[in-house]
């Protein structure tokens, strides 16, 4: 899974980090980064995920565990964007990002409370959101 996660995020991470959540001087408002991350999963639920992560050999995966990969897939992805606007100082985006990603997170401990992958995943979302919570404290609401 790591190795899926690690490549499929990519294949979505380059290309939305540099298209959301850009306004003007690249500072944009909090309404706005919340539209495109409501996009952004709607995107995610519309599509297959053989569409969304076509990298991942999903004849391997069970059927009744795809969904649940998608949504690990979709919170590393949201961390790996969040990860983006902290590098290119949009904290508006960033913290958006790291909501998305942690709540998606925690939908999945949900699911699978044992999944160390998972929990892994959690920690690390933790570590970097202590790391940057100063700048994306600015913003808060």
């Amino acid at each position: 899974m790591r190795r899926i996660a690690k490549q499929s995020v990519y294949s979505l991470d380059s290309k939305m980090a540099r298209t959301l959540c850009v306004r003007g001087r690249g500072v944009p408002y909090k309404s706005e980064a919340k539209y495109h991350f409501e996009v952004f999963k709607r995107f995610a639920g519309t599509f297959a995920c053989e569409e969304l992560f076509p990298d991942i050999a999903w004849d391997r995966i069970a059927s009744h565990r795809r969904q649940l990969y998608v949504k690990c897939l979709t919170a590393v992805t949201c961390l790996a964007i969040g990860q983006s606007y902290v590098e290119s100082n949009s904290p508006v985006c960033a913290k958006t990002a790291f909501e998305h990603a942690y709540s998606d997170l925690k939908d999945c401990l949900k699911m699978e409370q044992d999944n160390r992958l998972f929990q892994q995943l959690l920690h690390k979302f933790e570590l970097f959101h202590a790391e940057y919570a100063p700048a994306m404290q600015q913003v808060a609401e």
